[in-house]
């Protein structure tokens, strides 16, 4: 899995802070900061990714996927921070660049984010199962006059124990229903 510098991330306000420490300390958790690298997750809470605004924003209008894996070592786990949506970037007593790089403006909240924060440009990992966008081309198959997902043909040629699913409108339905029932709307 590719690990982004902190720059190459969408949010501009990315590994900003406010802080009242000394120059020395700033300037440490800059260089700091300017080494790690981050892989961008969310936690597995639903038997499938339902959040209709991370699959409109990150996977091209349900064009892309959504890919969920594990580490091949767990010990990349504890490198694993889940990230803090605040309303101000200000930090007091801040003393490492994960902390800096943990905090988000709570605008992403809906994102529930978690990171993980290590050196390395790329870590190893192990796909479970790929989620497809409700956008994704089908092609007719003309042996069998079906259609079939050129995508989940071409995944299960390169990763036969991989899952494919295909997201279906009635998986964001079902999510938005309980979504609604949780806040008392329905």
């Amino acid at each position: 899995m590719h690990a982004s510098t902190f720059k190459e991330l969408n949010d501009p306000m990315e590994g900003a802070f406010l802080t009242n420490v000394d120059n020395q300390t700033i300037d440490a958790i800059r260089k700091g900061k300017e080494g790690l690298r981050i892989i961008s997750m969310i936690e597995k809470k639903e038997d499938k990714p339902c959040n209709m605004l991370m699959w409109s924003h990150y996977t091209d209008e349900h064009r892309g996927c959504c890919i969920e894996f594990h580490f091949s070592d767990e010990k990349e786990l504890e490198k694993v921070h889940k990230v803090e949506y605040v309303k101000k970037i200000e930090i007091s007593n801040i003393i490492f660049e994960e902390e800096v790089l943990s905090r988000k403006f709570i605008d992403w909240k809906y994102e529930q984010e978690v990171r993980h924060l290590g050196q390395e440009e790329s870590v190893p990992i192990v796909i479970d199962k790929i989620y497809l966008g409700m956008r994704i081309d089908n092609m007719y198959n003309e042996n069998d006059n079906t259609y079939e997902s050129f995508y989940t043909d071409l995944i299960k040629r390169i990763c036969p124990n991989v899952e494919v699913v295909k997201m279906q409108a009635e998986d964001f339905d079902e999510h938005h229903l309980d979504t609604l029932k949780k806040c008392n709307i329905v």
